[in-house]
């Protein structure tokens, strides 16, 4: 069997199971409050293979992963009617405190009051202000503008740290719904560019429909390209057959 169509089968198995994944992990998360899809260019790069197949040129032989994104698409607003509920509508992301210190960012608003009346994600990370300190409220009756400033019984007491990412390929998922970037890609959201919905929250971008679509899809792909991969290796081995009665 030509090594090209050996490779090129093995990067199919292999694209094949990370897509594979990577879909069971979206739909697993279909109901995650602000969860973000990942997607990958699988399809893309299986054609590629397919045509090199079925040409007189060998077919690409790349064992790399995927090449995977994070799908930033909004989600859909629901409200909840939750004073602690908060999403955002536009380009930005809440700002938490992560355990080592440094920052991280979510568009998951579920959260809840923690110890001494910190607002904290369901994790039990820290909310940040929009100057980087943790919030507490105290006790009372819970309100807030489209900017995100809060207000407890008509008092002002901070608004949410809200903050954009200049390039979304540059952010890496911590789990669930944490991002990370880079300090220079992370900027103050610009006025007026987000509205942040209080007692809402944004719900999972994955499209549970599309997502099984694209495993059918991902399935059927990787069977074609096999059927191509054993036609070729049943031709090449009786021309080896037949060389060999000739010799």
């Amino acid at each position: 069997m030509d090594r090209g169509f050996y490779i090129a089968g093995s990067a199919a198995d292999l694209r094949r199971q990370l897509s594979m994944d990577q879909i069971a992990n979206n739909l697993a998360n279909v109901n995650t409050v602000g969860f973000k899809a990942d997607r990958n260019s699988f399809a893309t790069m299986l054609t590629d293979s397919m045509r090199a197949a079925s040409s007189a040129q060998p077919p690409s032989a790349y064992l790399a992963p995927g090449m995977s994104y994070i799908d930033t698409s909004e989600g859909m607003i629901r409200q909840t009617g939750s004073p602690l509920d908060f999403a955002i509508s536009g380009d930005g992301y809440f700002r938490v405190r992560l355990k080592d210190g440094s920052e991280g960012y979510t568009r998951a608003g579920d959260f809840m009051l923690g110890e001494g009346g910190k607002l904290v994600t369901q994790s039990g990370l820290p909310v940040l202000d929009s100057a980087g300190a943790p919030i507490t409220l105290p006790s009372g009756e819970v309100s807030a503008s489209r900017d995100g400033t809060i207000a407890v019984n008509g008092t002002r007491i901070a608004t949410l740290g809200i903050v954009q990412i200049s390039d979304s390929s540059k952010m890496r998922k911590l789990g669930g719904t944490l991002f990370t970037a880079p300090a220079d890609q992370v900027r103050p959201v610009q006025p007026g560019k987000v509205v942040v919905r209080h007692g809402a929250l944004e719900q999972s971008n994955v499209n549970a429909v599309l997502a099984m679509a694209r495993m059918v899809d991902t399935t059927r792909s990787f069977q074609n390209m096999m059927k191509i991969v054993e036609i070729y290796n049943q031709q090449a081995t009786q021309l080896s057959e037949r060389v060999g009665r000739v010799g």
